[in-house]
This record gives C-alpha cells, structure tokens and sequence, in this order.
C-alpha cells in the first residue's frame, strides 16, 4: 500500500474505494510530460553514448596491437 500512496500523491495513479475494494487507475498525463522531458535529453545523450563507444573501440584495437607485438598500451 506504501507504494500505491506514493504513485497516489505523484498524481501517477487514481484510486477509487467501492466497499472494501480499492480499483486503481493509470494518469497518463504525467508521465507523457516525463517523457516529453527526457526525449529533449535524447539526442545529447545518444551523441554522448556514441562518442564513448567510438572511444572505446580504439581503446580496444590498441590494446589488440600491444599485445600482438609484446608492448602495453596505457
């Protein structure tokens, strides 16, 4: 139940009370703003990921040649 209260004050979730049944509903609409959000970060990230990966790579082949002709790379 602690978990529901906290998706219940986030505004993520309504709940309705019937009786002793409690039925809980998904609010889109903040989450759909969370997501507008994070796709405005998507593109600096994905250049970001694809900087380290391209980094990484030649990080790689140098140590591959390194260890081919017995030396290592720092």
């Amino acid at each position: 139940m602690k978990h529901l209260d906290v998706l219940s004050d986030a505004g993520l979730i309504k709940r309705t009370k019937t009786g002793r049944t409690v039925a809980c509903t998904l609010a889109a609409a903040p989450m759909e703003q969370a997501t507008k959000w994070l796709k405005s970060y998507q593109r600096s990230w994905d250049e970001s990921l694809d900087r380290l990966d391209d980094y990484l790579f030649e990080i790689r082949s140098k140590e591959k040649k390194g260890k081919k002709h017995g030396y290592k790379v720092t």
